[in-house]
């Protein structure tokens, strides 16, 4: 779903790229790390660090784990 007009897209683009590379770098780093804060905290509780691990890698690239992930 898109719900944002061609006009209003258009200049949201024109103001991150009126950042320095560092800011939209910086920005785009913090979120990720809040998307992946919000998905650890989705994760059912009691889960060992392996089952941790291959959850947040689904969830991350929508393809199951595979036996290298330890």
């Amino acid at each position: 779903m898109n719900d944002t007009s061609p006009e209003m897209e258009a200049w949201l683009l024109q103001k991150y790229m009126e950042r320095s590379y560092e800011e939209r770098f910086k920005m785009a780093a913090e979120m990720f790390d809040c998307a992946r804060a919000i998905m650890i905290s989705s994760l059912p509780p009691g889960l060992s660090d392996l089952e941790k691990r291959r959850m947040i890698y689904e969830r991350t690239y929508g393809e199951p784990a595979g036996d290298w992930l330890k």
